[in-house]
């Protein structure tokens, strides 16, 4: 079996950029939503009815959808980082399950990848 000592991590890079999509598709559409109609009334359990939304209502509807673009920002800058590592991620997991002796670790790194 080739691989697998670190569940295949370096096959997995990917997911970090799908997800930093998915928190900046979450701040958009949290943005639309504060700005739209359907932010213009909220339930008030206190009086069984819906009422009219405040600035300050929709601006926490805005405070969220800033909080999900920075995370989408941060991990998309950890999905670069980590992406300039695939070709070391891959040669440490197959030289730990035996596939690559530790020769591979020897060569001289690539252009960008020096400390």
């Amino acid at each position: 079996m080739s691989g697998g000592s670190y569940d295949y991590a370096y096959s997995k890079i990917d997911e970090l950029s799908g997800w930093a999509s998915t928190l900046e598709s979450m701040a958009a559409q949290c943005r639309e939503w504060s700005a739209s109609e359907r932010a213009s009334k909220k339930w008030d359990e206190g009086m069984k009815n819906e009422v009219p939304t405040t600035l300050e209502d929709r601006a926490r509807i805005m405070v969220r959808a800033e909080l999900l673009q920075r995370a989408a920002t941060r991990l998309r800058r950890v999905s670069d980082d980590v992406n300039a590592l695939k070709d070391i991620m891959h040669d440490v997991e197959w030289t730990a399950s035996g596939d690559y002796g530790v020769d591979s670790l020897m060569t001289p790194l690539k252009d960008g990848e020096e400390l």
